[in-house]
């Protein structure tokens, strides 16, 4: 909702975070980690391309968003994103 208007179809956020028969780890073109590294079980994710990152988590009211550019291995959203809702205290 913006300005008490609906933006996407109602369901979209539940169908996008519900994982596939084929992959339980992937929904509608996101990444579902819920459960990992501690991160609330309803999170979610569009990953982007190099280091672009937006984890959801409706239960706790937040979006981690995280912006740079990571050409190879190394970073991990889950665990910043736990981090990050440790730290606000939630």
């Amino acid at each position: 909702m913006w300005n008490r208007e609906r933006i996407l179809p109602e369901g979209w956020a539940k169908y996008v975070a519900t994982p596939s028969p084929a992959n339980p780890a992937y929904g509608a073109q996101f990444w579902v980690y819920g459960g990992r590294n501690g991160l609330p079980a309803d999170a979610y994710s569009p990953n982007g391309a190099a280091g672009q990152y937006a984890m959801i988590v409706p239960s706790k009211g937040v979006i981690v968003v995280r912006r740079g550019i990571d050409r190879g291995p190394g970073f991990n959203i889950t665990q910043f994103s736990a981090d990050v809702i440790a730290a606000m205290g939630l």
